[in-house]
Parts: C-alpha cells; structure tokens; sequence
C-alpha cells in the first residue's frame, strides 16, 4: 500500500465558486426588492464596476500531436497506429517505472532477463522492441531498467514498422519517451509518498521563468526512492535523481534549451528461490535470501547531456537540432539460486551453491548523436505540403568485462537457513572482455500532401548506412574474435488517408523495417 501527496503552488485564486455564490445571493435579493421598490424614470442608470471570474481548465488526456517533428500531420490523420501515455495519465496512476507506464498500451508484453541482456525486455506484437526505445526522438539503446519516470513528461508507442521513423529494428514498432522541459509558466510540485514494505518516496518539480531574461526559464525535477519486495524481507531497490534543464528565447523565433540528467540506481538482485517442477523446495521460507548481500549487486549511473535548438524563419520554414552525449555505467554481480541438493556429502535439507554463484560484469555504453530536421510548408498548386527533410548521425561504443570472485562454494547450509553473507575467501579475475562501436548516417524526408479537405496522402523515405566492430576477448584461453559489419538500408512507408467526419479518419498504409546483418 502506497499513501502519495501532492501539492502544487502558484494556482490560480478561487474566486470563481465565491462569484457564483455572490450571483446568487445578489439574484435573490435584487428579486426580493423589486416586489418594494418602484423604478423611478429621472434617474440615471448605475455603471457598475467589472466582475473577473478566473478559473483553471482540468488537463486533459487527448494529445493532438505527436512530439517529434517527422510526424507531419496530427496523430487523427497521422496513417499509423500511435498509443500517448500523456503526463496527466502518469499522475493519476502514479506510475514510476517505463513498465508501468507502457501496462496502459495494448499489444506490449514484457519479458525477464533470465541472467542474459538484462534491463527492460519489451515486446511489441510479439517482436523484440529492447533495442528500439528512444528519448526526445533520438535512439537510447543502452541495456537498463527505466525505473522512474521523474523527468518524463509523457511516452509515445508507435506500432506498425516503422523504420522510416526509428531507424533499424524498429520490426513492430518504437517506444519514445519525452523528457520535461522549461515552460514560461512558474509552477512547483512536491510529491511525498510513504507506505508498506519500506515504500518511501519524495519528488520535487520545479519550473520558474528566469527574471531579467525575456523568454529565459529554469526546471528542476529531483528524486530519491526506496523500497524493498512484498513478502521478500531482504529484497531492497534504492535511486536517486536530478535533472535540471534551462531554455532561452522561450515565446520567440530563436530557442535554445539545455539540459541533464543524471540517475543512480543501487539494488539487490536476485534469481529467486530454489524450486524443482515449479514448486519450492521444502523447508524454503519466502523471507530467505539464497544469495550473498555483501557481493551481490545492480549498481547503475545514467548521465546524459542534451542541447536543443530551434529557429523559425517564418511562419512556413523552421529548423530544429537536438544533440546528445550520454554514458550508462552498469556493474551487475548475482548468486545462482539453483542450488545443489545431492551429493558431495549433502544431507537431507541441506544445500550447496553451484558454480558460477558470485560472477558478474561491470558494463559502459557511451552514445553521441545529432538529429537535424528542416520543416517546410508549401503549396503546389491545389496541393499543400508540409515537408521535413532530415539528417541524423550517431556513434556508440559497448565496453564490457565480465569477472569470476572465484568463491569457495565447497560449504553446505541448511535450506530452511541460508548463510545470506559470503564470508570465506575471494579473489576476483577477469574472464572475458568486448568491446564494440557502431556508427550510424540516414537522410530521411517525410511529406503530407493536403489532396482535399477529405483526402490526405502520407510518403516516407529513409536511407541508412551501419557500420559495427566488435572485438571479444575470452581472457583464460587467449581466443580474440573480431567482426566486422556494413549496411545500407532503405525504408520507406505510404499512407492515404480518408477524413468522413470532422474527428474520425480511415486509413490505408504500407511500410516497410529492417535489421543490419551481424557480420560480412
């Protein structure tokens, strides 16, 4: 059970309810006075002064638009199919990780790593969508658990192939979340949240204009978390924060918006408890951890910088550029829980740990990338566009050692008391390494051709070219093997769309996605 509060500052003065009631008594008393007084013709008429009534809009769940700029027309007469979780929906629900957000998206599953690529495994119609999740448009392959959403104003799903928006992989469709920015409006929110389970939360969002500088605003979001697993005593998660972010020209032609953001995240993982056919092993408690505390881990540091610029030349030509340098740091050390009950001088309810138990590898992903697009809008004839031609550029590096603590695992416990705590000898060494870099090109243009008020004609291109390496290492035998990988590709997508009433379309479309080859 989780208790949240939020409280929001800098609303607007309740005094529509106030004029309302005002109205009212000012009607029944005027009504009351007319049946007593009589209307005397020589007078003037009385100027009375003005009444301001304000009042707030509650924020709606429709998003008219999508976020990136390669969606040239409204998601209603946008000719695929896109699911928004908007910030409103995030709120209510109060929902703090990617999975939770995406449970209100059908056509998603997840999956568990099972001690192979861990981080979120999400699949969209049953294709692999791990590789294709993206930040304000732009690629985030790193492999890692989105565990909050403290910084996230709201996430896209597009579902179809959609590798003339995303790029390669992007099978079954794409995941893009929106990072929160600077706005004009001052506006602070404190969430404090507490509960079972050692369930404890506080959050802070932060936005306020910058005095002295026109069009100039700061944002700031923080976050600290801490809870542990229901029903699982010594199961425990911890991460914190922080993402300011500052925008310049904010209401003019020129804009410029810079931010970061960075989030630590330390836990205790686990594989579960010991079980044969699916069923625990007698003498089990669920309370027991059959892992050791003090080697286990899931320690992970996310930093990432991003500039945006934008200009409008005019109200039918505008340029915007967004940039990004990000590096995720991941050290995962795990204990097997599939233990060994038999043999070796283990007697009945006793147990020993299996090879393997206390392995684990320390990960760095590091991406810089540029996405630049140019919005046109113009006519031909009859025939209006609204154009965006495109290019983008990007370069990621995987650097990845796995490690043995070489434990001595010859001891035998009792199952219904495992140790929790290594406390014999260690001595960690190096088993294998990888290291691999991938750079990426495309040109992409996106047209929507206006045909008619009733007729909408959507084309797409993107041309791509994959360079990949990897070299791996496997460190005991002195076996190095190295590929080497090149590709171009080219997708496209065409859609027409029928509008038969003012909010409803009908539409037909094709598209086509596409995954490079692992090697030449």
């Amino acid at each position: 059970m989780r208790v949240c509060h939020n409280s929001i500052g800098n609303l607007p003065q309740r005094r529509l309810l106030a004029s309302a009631i005002g109205f009212a008594v000012a009607s029944w008393a005027s009504t009351g006075l007319a049946a007593d007084t009589a209307v005397d013709p020589q007078k003037s008429p009385v100027e009375l002064g003005s009444v301001t009534v304000q009042g707030q809009q509650d924020e709606g769940y429709k998003v008219d638009s999508a976020s990136s700029p390669k969606y040239t027309a409204p998601l209603l007469d946008t000719p695929q199919t896109i699911t928004v979780v908007p910030q409103a929906v995030i709120r209510e629900q109060n929902a703090l990780s990617l999975r939770q957000v995406l449970s209100n998206v059908s056509g998603i599953t997840f999956g568990a790593g099972e001690g192979g690529n861990y981080g979120d495994s999400i699949n969209i119609r049953g294709f692999s969508a791990t590789n294709n999740l993206m930040v304000d448009g732009l690629r985030d392959s790193a492999n890692m658990t989105r565990s909050d959403m403290f910084n996230l104003e709201m996430v896209e799903v597009v579902k179809g192939p959609s590798s003339v928006y995303a790029g390669a992989g992007a099978t079954a469709g794409s995941i893009n979340m929106v990072s929160k920015a600077p706005s004009l409006r001052a506006a602070n929110n404190l969430q404090a949240g507490l509960g079972t389970d050692g369930y404890r939360r506080l959050a802070a969002d932060i936005n306020q204009p910058l005095d002295g500088i026109d069009g100039g605003a700061f944002r700031l979001n923080l976050m600290a978390h801490e809870n542990d697993v229901a029903g699982r005593e010594q199961i425990n998660y911890e991460r914190w924060g922080i993402a300011p972010s500052v925008a310049f020209g904010l209401g003019s032609a020129t804009r410029l918006t810079l931010s970061y953001l960075h989030q630590s995240d330390e836990n205790l993982p686990e594989y579960g408890l010991p079980a044969i056919a699916g069923k625990v092993l007698a003498g089990v408690d669920r309370d027991d951890y059959f892992g050791f505390r003090n080697i286990d881990t899931e320690e992970v540091d996310v930093d990432s910088l991003t500039a945006k610029f934008e200009h409008d030349f005019n109200d039918l030509v505008s340029l915007n550029s967004i940039s990004r340098y990000s590096e995720v740091d991941n050290r995962t050390v795990t204990t097997r829980s599939y233990v060994q009950t038999v043999g070796g001088g283990i007697g009945p309810g006793q147990f020993k740990y299996r090879s393997g138990s206390g392995n684990g590898r320390d990960t760095t992903t590091k991406l810089a990338i540029n996405q630049t697009n140019l919005n046109w809008r113009f006519a031909t004839g009859f025939i209006e566009h609204a154009l965006v031609t495109g290019v983008e550029v990007s370069r990621e590096t995987l650097e990845r050692t796995n490690f043995s603590n070489n434990l001595d695992l010859s001891p035998v416990y009792d199952l219904n008391n495992p140790p929790g705590y290594y406390v014999g000898p260690r001595n960690r060494s190096n088993t294998s390494t990888l290291d691999a870099e991938l750079t990426d090109q495309a040109l992409y243009a996106f047209d929507t051709l206006a045909l008619s008020e009733q007729w909408d004609l959507s084309l797409g291109l993107r041309w791509e070219r994959y360079e990949g390496e990897n070299d791996s290492r496997t460190l005991a035998t002195g076996v190095r093997t190295q590929l080497e990988s090149s590709d171009e590709m080219l997708s496209g997508r065409v859609g027409l769309a029928y509008k038969p009433v003012e909010n409803g379309t009908i539409y037909v479309a094709w598209g086509n996605s596409y995954n490079p080859s692992a090697q030449n």
